[in-house]
């Protein structure tokens, strides 16, 4: 991001006096920068007992900047540790605060065995520059979790500055945070 890229074009043909060149045009690559924080509540580092609820918070930030632009075709994958994935999560997801909706904003599926929740965003949906993307759920602790577990929860995104399927658009991530909680 923040290339210059500067094209010329000229043009010449047999019998001409004169050769006519274009003005100089010059462009700034712009690309979309995410930052994923990933919170719990309790704390990343605190104790929990089988039974307690978790509820976990997911912001993921595109970065203003000289260059920056909306980022598209947005995933994010998060992953519940085991002892905590016996009910499908239910998310709230937010942008600067508004609520999304799915199916129109988002699709999120869910998978037991793996613990993987992964949220796909529509194509008709951009993360603008200096905006906010937060997504909110709870977990329950398991109560056959064995005391002295560590329960790591891992959230990842991938985003490209395109919409829609193009050819040769550049795709990013995958940007990962996790928390930590122990039994």
């Amino acid at each position: 991001a923040g290339d210059i890229i500067t094209n010329t074009a000229s043009l010449t043909f047999r019998g001409a006096s004169a050769i006519t060149s274009s003005n100089v045009v010059t462009t700034t690559v712009s690309e979309p920068t995410l930052g994923l924080s990933k919170r719990s509540n309790p704390a990343s580092g605190s104790t929990v007992e089988a039974g307690d609820t978790v509820t976990y918070t997911v912001a993921i930030t595109n970065r203003p900047g000289p260059s920056a632009s909306t980022a598209s075709a947005l995933i994010v994958r998060d992953t519940l540790p085991p002892f905590m994935r016996d009910v499908a999560p239910v998310p709230a997801v937010t942008l600067d605060g508004s609520p999304l909706t799915t199916p129109a904003d988002y699709t999120s599926s869910y998978n037991s065995a793996s613990g993987l929740q992964r949220l796909t965003f529509a194509q008709s949906f951009s993360l603008p520059v200096g905006s906010v993307l937060q997504i909110q759920y709870s977990a329950v602790v398991s109560p056959f979790v064995p005391v002295g577990t560590a329960l790591t929860n891992q959230a990842q995104a991938s985003w490209s500055s395109l919409p829609g399927a193009i050819r040769r658009h550049r795709n990013y991530g995958l940007v990962p945070d996790t928390t930590t909680l122990t039994v």
